[in-house]
Protein backbone atom coordinates (compact mmCIF):
# COMPACT_ATOMS: atom_id res chain seq x y z
CA UNK A 1 0.00 0.00 0.00
CA UNK A 2 1.34 3.43 -0.89
CA UNK A 3 0.59 6.23 1.51
CA UNK A 4 1.98 9.66 0.77
CA UNK A 5 1.22 13.25 1.66
CA UNK A 6 1.76 16.56 -0.07
CA UNK A 7 4.21 18.62 1.93
CA UNK A 8 2.82 22.08 1.22
CA UNK A 9 -0.50 23.29 -0.11
CA UNK A 10 -1.57 26.86 -0.97
CA UNK A 11 -4.23 28.08 1.48
CA UNK A 12 -6.97 28.39 -1.18
CA UNK A 13 -6.30 24.88 -2.40
CA UNK A 14 -6.33 23.60 1.19
CA UNK A 15 -9.82 25.10 1.72
CA UNK A 16 -11.04 23.49 -1.51
CA UNK A 17 -9.62 20.15 -0.38
CA UNK A 18 -11.30 20.33 3.02
CA UNK A 19 -14.68 21.25 1.58
CA UNK A 20 -14.63 18.60 -1.15
CA UNK A 21 -13.78 15.75 1.23
CA UNK A 22 -15.89 16.69 4.21
CA UNK A 23 -19.23 16.61 2.41
CA UNK A 24 -22.27 18.91 2.31
CA UNK A 25 -21.81 20.39 5.80
CA UNK A 26 -18.25 21.48 5.08
CA UNK A 27 -19.25 24.86 3.68
CA UNK A 28 -20.42 25.81 7.17
CA UNK A 29 -17.67 24.23 9.29
CA UNK A 30 -14.92 21.96 8.00
CA UNK A 31 -15.13 18.42 9.40
CA UNK A 32 -12.07 17.18 11.34
CA UNK A 33 -9.69 14.99 9.39
CA UNK A 34 -9.81 11.26 10.09
CA UNK A 35 -7.14 8.67 9.64
CA UNK A 36 -8.01 6.35 6.68
CA UNK A 37 -8.79 2.78 7.68
CA UNK A 38 -6.02 0.34 6.78
CA UNK A 39 -6.50 -1.39 3.47
CA UNK A 40 -7.71 -4.97 3.27
CA UNK A 41 -5.94 -6.82 0.44
CA UNK A 42 -8.31 -8.05 -2.20
CA UNK A 43 -8.23 -11.80 -2.91
CA UNK A 44 -7.22 -13.12 -6.32
CA UNK A 45 -9.89 -12.86 -8.98
CA UNK A 46 -11.93 -16.02 -9.41
CA UNK A 47 -14.08 -17.28 -12.25
CA UNK A 48 -17.68 -16.13 -12.08
CA UNK A 49 -19.29 -13.40 -9.98
CA UNK A 50 -19.18 -13.54 -6.18
CA UNK A 51 -18.38 -11.31 -3.23
CA UNK A 52 -14.80 -12.64 -3.44
CA UNK A 53 -14.41 -11.56 -7.07
CA UNK A 54 -13.10 -7.98 -7.24
CA UNK A 55 -14.72 -5.61 -9.72
CA UNK A 56 -13.11 -2.51 -11.21
CA UNK A 57 -14.10 1.08 -11.90
CA UNK A 58 -12.00 3.44 -14.02
CA UNK A 59 -11.81 7.10 -13.05
CA UNK A 60 -10.62 9.07 -16.08
CA UNK A 61 -8.88 12.43 -15.68
CA UNK A 62 -9.51 15.27 -16.27
CA UNK A 63 -12.74 14.93 -14.29
CA UNK A 64 -15.81 14.85 -16.50
CA UNK A 65 -19.56 14.66 -15.98
CA UNK A 66 -19.71 10.85 -15.82
CA UNK A 67 -19.21 9.36 -12.33
CA UNK A 68 -17.91 5.77 -12.21
CA UNK A 69 -19.47 3.28 -9.82
CA UNK A 70 -18.46 0.02 -8.19
CA UNK A 71 -21.76 -1.91 -8.14
CA UNK A 72 -21.60 -5.35 -6.53
CA UNK A 73 -25.29 -6.12 -7.02
CA UNK A 74 -26.91 -8.41 -4.44
CA UNK A 75 -24.53 -9.53 -1.68
CA UNK A 76 -24.98 -11.29 1.67
CA UNK A 77 -25.22 -9.40 4.92
CA UNK A 78 -22.14 -9.54 7.15
CA UNK A 79 -19.74 -10.13 4.28
CA UNK A 80 -16.92 -8.19 2.63
CA UNK A 81 -16.93 -7.14 -1.02
CA UNK A 82 -13.80 -6.23 -2.97
CA UNK A 83 -13.01 -3.94 -5.85
CA UNK A 84 -10.39 -1.67 -7.39
CA UNK A 85 -10.49 1.91 -8.59
CA UNK A 86 -8.05 2.72 -11.38
CA UNK A 87 -7.31 6.42 -11.70
CA UNK A 88 -6.11 7.11 -15.25
CA UNK A 89 -4.73 10.42 -16.53
CA UNK A 90 -6.09 10.86 -20.06
CA UNK A 91 -5.15 14.55 -20.11
CA UNK A 92 -2.11 16.41 -21.45
CA UNK A 93 -0.73 17.62 -18.09
CA UNK A 94 0.47 15.78 -14.94
CA UNK A 95 -2.13 15.54 -12.15
CA UNK A 96 -1.52 14.81 -8.46
CA UNK A 97 -4.07 13.00 -6.29
CA UNK A 98 -4.15 15.36 -3.30
CA UNK A 99 -6.47 13.27 -1.13
CA UNK A 100 -9.04 10.51 -1.11
CA UNK A 101 -11.50 9.48 1.56
CA UNK A 102 -14.37 7.02 1.95
CA UNK A 103 -17.74 8.31 3.19
CA UNK A 104 -18.23 5.26 5.44
CA UNK A 105 -15.95 3.71 8.06
CA UNK A 106 -17.05 0.34 6.70
CA UNK A 107 -14.66 0.94 3.77
CA UNK A 108 -10.95 0.08 3.72
CA UNK A 109 -8.78 1.38 0.91
CA UNK A 110 -5.31 1.97 -0.48
CA UNK A 111 -4.53 5.67 -0.03
CA UNK A 112 -3.09 7.17 -3.21
CA UNK A 113 -2.73 10.67 -1.75
CA UNK A 114 0.42 12.32 -3.10
CA UNK A 115 0.59 10.18 -6.21
CA UNK A 116 1.38 12.16 -9.39
CA UNK A 117 0.17 10.76 -12.71
CA UNK A 118 1.88 11.80 -15.90
CA UNK A 119 -0.22 11.83 -19.08
CA UNK A 120 -1.16 8.24 -19.93
CA UNK A 121 -0.25 6.90 -16.47
CA UNK A 122 -2.63 5.27 -14.00
CA UNK A 123 -2.66 4.15 -10.35
CA UNK A 124 -4.89 1.53 -8.77
CA UNK A 125 -6.41 1.53 -5.28
CA UNK A 126 -7.85 -1.61 -3.74
CA UNK A 127 -11.16 -1.14 -1.96
CA UNK A 128 -13.06 -3.44 0.41
CA UNK A 129 -16.45 -2.74 2.00
CA UNK A 130 -18.03 -4.55 4.95
CA UNK A 131 -21.73 -4.99 4.26
CA UNK A 132 -22.51 -5.39 8.00
CA UNK A 133 -26.13 -5.79 9.07
CA UNK A 134 -28.32 -3.30 7.22
CA UNK A 135 -30.56 -4.85 4.58
CA UNK A 136 -31.43 -2.94 1.45
CA UNK A 137 -29.58 -0.88 -1.16
CA UNK A 138 -26.52 0.81 0.36
CA UNK A 139 -24.84 3.73 -1.38
CA UNK A 140 -21.48 5.13 -0.25
CA UNK A 141 -18.76 7.15 -1.95
CA UNK A 142 -15.03 7.30 -2.39
CA UNK A 143 -14.13 10.97 -2.85
CA UNK A 144 -11.05 12.33 -4.67
CA UNK A 145 -9.45 15.79 -4.82
CA UNK A 146 -6.85 16.62 -7.49
CA UNK A 147 -4.17 19.25 -8.01
CA UNK A 148 -6.00 20.77 -10.99
CA UNK A 149 -8.61 22.06 -8.49
CA UNK A 150 -11.19 19.42 -9.40
CA UNK A 151 -12.87 16.77 -7.26
CA UNK A 152 -15.19 13.87 -7.86
CA UNK A 153 -16.54 10.71 -6.27
CA UNK A 154 -16.68 7.02 -7.18
CA UNK A 155 -19.95 5.40 -6.13
CA UNK A 156 -19.91 2.24 -3.96
CA UNK A 157 -23.24 0.41 -4.31
CA UNK A 158 -24.62 -2.97 -3.27
CA UNK A 159 -27.92 -4.54 -2.25
CA UNK A 160 -27.46 -6.42 1.00
CA UNK A 161 -29.82 -9.19 2.05
CA UNK A 162 -29.95 -12.53 3.81
CA UNK A 163 -30.83 -15.76 2.05
CA UNK A 164 -34.37 -15.22 3.36
CA UNK A 165 -35.85 -11.75 3.07
CA UNK A 166 -39.12 -10.07 3.98
CA UNK A 167 -41.44 -7.64 2.25
CA UNK A 168 -41.58 -5.07 3.66
CA UNK A 169 -38.24 -5.13 5.46
CA UNK A 170 -39.80 -3.64 8.61
CA UNK A 171 -42.91 -3.94 10.78
CA UNK A 172 -45.12 -0.85 10.67
CA UNK A 173 -46.86 -0.74 14.04
CA UNK A 174 -47.47 3.01 14.00
CA UNK A 175 -51.22 2.75 13.35
CA UNK A 176 -52.17 -0.82 14.34
CA UNK A 177 -50.52 -3.62 16.36
CA UNK A 178 -50.77 -6.36 13.74
CA UNK A 179 -50.20 -6.96 10.05
CA UNK A 180 -48.96 -9.32 7.36
CA UNK A 181 -45.50 -9.72 5.83
CA UNK A 182 -44.14 -11.82 2.99
CA UNK A 183 -41.23 -14.11 3.88
CA UNK A 184 -39.36 -15.63 0.94
CA UNK A 185 -36.08 -17.31 0.10
CA UNK A 186 -33.92 -15.39 -2.36
CA UNK A 187 -32.67 -18.58 -4.01
CA UNK A 188 -36.13 -20.15 -4.25
CA UNK A 189 -35.20 -22.95 -1.85
CA UNK A 190 -38.12 -24.32 0.22
CA UNK A 191 -37.79 -23.74 3.96
CA UNK A 192 -39.84 -23.70 7.14
CA UNK A 193 -40.52 -20.88 9.57
CA UNK A 194 -39.72 -22.31 13.00
CA UNK A 195 -40.81 -19.38 15.16
CA UNK A 196 -41.97 -15.77 15.01
CA UNK A 197 -40.08 -13.94 17.75
CA UNK A 198 -40.07 -17.10 19.82
CA UNK A 199 -43.73 -17.92 19.25
CA UNK A 200 -45.61 -20.30 16.94
CA UNK A 201 -45.94 -18.74 13.47
CA UNK A 202 -49.37 -17.61 12.32
CA UNK A 203 -49.99 -17.74 8.57
CA UNK A 204 -52.26 -15.39 6.64
CA UNK A 205 -53.44 -18.22 4.36
CA UNK A 206 -54.13 -21.87 5.04
CA UNK A 207 -50.87 -23.65 5.74
CA UNK A 208 -50.29 -26.52 8.17
CA UNK A 209 -46.55 -27.13 8.75
CA UNK A 210 -47.36 -30.57 10.19
CA UNK A 211 -48.96 -31.74 6.93
CA UNK A 212 -47.91 -29.39 4.14
CA UNK A 213 -44.56 -29.41 2.36
CA UNK A 214 -42.10 -26.56 2.95
CA UNK A 215 -42.50 -23.57 0.68
CA UNK A 216 -40.17 -20.90 -0.68
CA UNK A 217 -42.61 -18.12 0.20
CA UNK A 218 -45.08 -17.45 3.03
CA UNK A 219 -47.50 -14.77 4.11
CA UNK A 220 -47.08 -14.50 7.86
CA UNK A 221 -48.96 -12.53 10.51
CA UNK A 222 -47.13 -10.39 13.06
CA UNK A 223 -48.88 -9.26 16.22
CA UNK A 224 -47.79 -6.82 18.93
CA UNK A 225 -51.06 -6.76 20.88
CA UNK A 226 -49.32 -8.34 23.88
CA UNK A 227 -47.46 -5.07 24.49
CA UNK A 228 -49.11 -2.00 26.02
CA UNK A 229 -48.68 0.87 23.50
CA UNK A 230 -48.22 3.41 26.31
CA UNK A 231 -45.82 1.84 28.81
CA UNK A 232 -44.38 -0.43 26.07
CA UNK A 233 -44.33 -3.54 28.31
CA UNK A 234 -46.11 -6.90 28.13
CA UNK A 235 -47.71 -8.67 31.10
CA UNK A 236 -44.31 -10.01 32.20
CA UNK A 237 -42.68 -6.60 32.05
CA UNK A 238 -40.73 -7.35 28.87
CA UNK A 239 -40.20 -4.26 26.66
CA UNK A 240 -41.57 -4.20 23.13
CA UNK A 241 -38.82 -5.52 20.82
CA UNK A 242 -36.99 -3.07 18.60
CA UNK A 243 -36.48 -5.93 16.13
CA UNK A 244 -38.89 -8.78 15.35
CA UNK A 245 -36.91 -11.97 14.81
CA UNK A 246 -38.06 -14.84 12.58
CA UNK A 247 -36.35 -18.20 12.92
CA UNK A 248 -36.08 -20.46 9.83
CA UNK A 249 -34.44 -23.75 8.90
CA UNK A 250 -32.88 -22.24 5.77
CA UNK A 251 -29.13 -22.91 6.08
CA UNK A 252 -28.30 -19.40 4.88
CA UNK A 253 -30.66 -17.54 7.22
CA UNK A 254 -31.24 -19.12 10.63
CA UNK A 255 -32.53 -15.75 11.89
CA UNK A 256 -34.19 -12.93 9.95
CA UNK A 257 -34.96 -9.70 11.79
CA UNK A 258 -37.28 -6.82 10.93
CA UNK A 259 -37.14 -3.35 12.42
CA UNK A 260 -40.26 -2.60 14.51
CA UNK A 261 -41.60 0.90 13.94
CA UNK A 262 -43.65 2.11 16.90
CA UNK A 263 -43.60 5.50 18.56
CA UNK A 264 -42.56 5.82 21.33
CA UNK A 265 -41.84 2.18 22.21
CA UNK A 266 -39.13 1.37 19.67
CA UNK A 267 -37.19 4.58 19.22
CA UNK A 268 -33.54 3.83 18.59
CA UNK A 269 -31.04 4.99 21.18
CA UNK A 270 -29.35 7.82 19.30
CA UNK A 271 -26.90 10.61 20.16
CA UNK A 272 -28.02 13.36 22.52
CA UNK A 273 -26.78 16.61 24.04
CA UNK A 274 -24.20 14.70 26.10
CA UNK A 275 -23.29 11.68 23.98
CA UNK A 276 -22.03 12.85 20.59
CA UNK A 277 -21.30 9.35 19.30
CA UNK A 278 -23.37 6.37 18.20
CA UNK A 279 -22.49 2.76 17.44
CA UNK A 280 -21.93 1.35 13.97
CA UNK A 281 -24.55 -1.30 14.75
CA UNK A 282 -27.99 -0.71 16.24
CA UNK A 283 -28.62 -4.45 16.63
CA UNK A 284 -26.66 -7.70 16.42
CA UNK A 285 -27.79 -11.05 14.96
CA UNK A 286 -25.48 -13.89 15.97
CA UNK A 287 -27.29 -16.76 14.23
CA UNK A 288 -26.96 -20.18 15.87
CA UNK A 289 -24.86 -20.40 19.02
CA UNK A 290 -24.44 -23.57 21.09
CA UNK A 291 -25.49 -23.37 24.73
CA UNK A 292 -22.53 -22.48 26.90
CA UNK A 293 -20.53 -21.34 23.85
CA UNK A 294 -19.62 -17.77 22.85
CA UNK A 295 -19.79 -15.60 19.74
CA UNK A 296 -17.92 -12.37 19.11
CA UNK A 297 -18.68 -9.27 17.09
CA UNK A 298 -17.13 -5.85 16.67
CA UNK A 299 -18.64 -2.41 16.87
CA UNK A 300 -17.09 1.00 16.39
CA UNK A 301 -17.96 4.50 17.56
CA UNK A 302 -19.28 6.93 14.95
CA UNK A 303 -19.05 10.60 15.87
CA UNK A 304 -21.42 13.38 14.91
CA UNK A 305 -19.97 15.94 12.48
CA UNK A 306 -17.63 18.38 14.22
CA UNK A 307 -17.85 16.48 17.52
CA UNK A 308 -14.74 16.37 19.69
CA UNK A 309 -13.49 12.79 20.03
CA UNK A 310 -13.26 12.70 23.81
CA UNK A 311 -14.70 9.34 24.84
CA UNK A 312 -13.94 5.65 24.38
CA UNK A 313 -15.88 2.40 24.82
CA UNK A 314 -15.14 1.32 28.39
CA UNK A 315 -17.36 -1.65 29.27
CA UNK A 316 -20.55 -3.55 28.43
CA UNK A 317 -23.35 -4.73 30.69
CA UNK A 318 -26.46 -6.88 30.43
CA UNK A 319 -29.49 -7.66 32.56
CA UNK A 320 -30.45 -10.95 30.96
CA UNK A 321 -29.92 -14.35 32.57
CA UNK A 322 -29.92 -16.08 29.16
CA UNK A 323 -26.55 -14.68 28.10
CA UNK A 324 -23.51 -12.87 29.45
CA UNK A 325 -21.75 -10.06 27.59
CA UNK A 326 -18.15 -8.96 28.08
CA UNK A 327 -15.81 -6.46 26.49
CA UNK A 328 -12.90 -8.40 24.96
CA UNK A 329 -10.74 -5.47 23.85
CA UNK A 330 -10.79 -1.93 22.50
CA UNK A 331 -8.63 -0.91 19.53
CA UNK A 332 -7.89 2.72 18.79
CA UNK A 333 -6.26 4.14 15.67
CA UNK A 334 -6.42 7.92 15.53
CA UNK A 335 -10.08 8.89 15.95
CA UNK A 336 -11.32 5.36 15.15
CA UNK A 337 -12.34 3.36 18.20
CA UNK A 338 -13.42 -0.26 17.72
CA UNK A 339 -14.55 -2.70 20.42
CA UNK A 340 -14.79 -6.48 20.28
CA UNK A 341 -17.67 -7.86 22.37
CA UNK A 342 -18.25 -11.48 23.36
CA UNK A 343 -21.68 -12.96 24.09
CA UNK A 344 -21.91 -16.32 25.86
CA UNK A 345 -25.25 -18.15 25.84
CA UNK A 346 -26.34 -19.65 29.16
CA UNK A 347 -26.42 -23.48 29.26
CA UNK A 348 -30.11 -23.48 30.25
CA UNK A 349 -31.21 -21.02 27.53
CA UNK A 350 -33.90 -22.32 25.19
CA UNK A 351 -34.83 -21.49 21.61
CA UNK A 352 -34.65 -17.88 20.48
CA UNK A 353 -32.58 -15.63 22.71
CA UNK A 354 -33.44 -11.96 22.23
CA UNK A 355 -32.05 -9.56 24.78
CA UNK A 356 -30.40 -6.22 25.34
CA UNK A 357 -26.91 -5.26 26.30
CA UNK A 358 -25.57 -1.78 26.97
CA UNK A 359 -22.30 -0.37 25.65
CA UNK A 360 -20.84 2.20 28.04
CA UNK A 361 -18.43 5.03 27.33
CA UNK A 362 -15.61 6.04 29.64
CA UNK A 363 -17.75 9.03 30.53
CA UNK A 364 -20.33 7.50 32.93
CA UNK A 365 -23.07 9.61 31.32
CA UNK A 366 -22.57 7.88 27.97
CA UNK A 367 -24.16 4.55 27.07
CA UNK A 368 -26.11 3.01 24.19
CA UNK A 369 -28.58 0.14 24.10
CA UNK A 370 -27.73 -2.70 21.69
CA UNK A 371 -30.32 -5.49 21.07
CA UNK A 372 -28.81 -8.96 20.50
CA UNK A 373 -30.49 -12.07 19.12
CA UNK A 374 -29.34 -15.65 18.55
CA UNK A 375 -30.69 -19.17 18.41
CA UNK A 376 -29.57 -21.49 21.17
CA UNK A 377 -28.56 -24.90 19.81
CA UNK A 378 -27.33 -28.08 21.44
CA UNK A 379 -24.44 -28.49 19.02
CA UNK A 380 -21.36 -26.46 18.25
CA UNK A 381 -22.19 -24.53 15.05
CA UNK A 382 -19.70 -24.19 12.21
CA UNK A 383 -17.40 -21.20 12.51
CA UNK A 384 -19.14 -19.45 9.61
CA UNK A 385 -22.38 -19.31 11.60
CA UNK A 386 -20.89 -17.65 14.65
CA UNK A 387 -20.73 -14.08 13.41
CA UNK A 388 -22.22 -10.80 14.43
CA UNK A 389 -24.38 -8.89 11.97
Amino acid sequence: MRTATVARRPRALHLLLTAALAGPWAMAVAAPAQTPRPATPAPPAAAGRSVDTPIEAVLSLPVGEATPTLDWGRVPLESTVYGTVRVRNDGAEPVTILAMRASCQCTALDDLSGTTLAPGESATARVSVETRSIAGTIRNQLRFVFSDRTSTAVGLVFEASRAVETEPTYIDALSQPYGVIKVRSVDGRPFRILSAHGRTPIYAFAYDPARDEPRSEYMMVWNLESWDPVDCLDADGVPMPLWWVIETDHPGAPLVDLRVRHDPCTRLDGPNSVRRWYLSRNHVVLGRVAAGEAAEFDVFMKWLPNAVVNDVIDRVSDADDRFDAELVRVDREGDEITAVIRVRVAPDARGLVYGRLVVHGQDPRNSQLLPVSCRRTTRQPPAAEVRGS
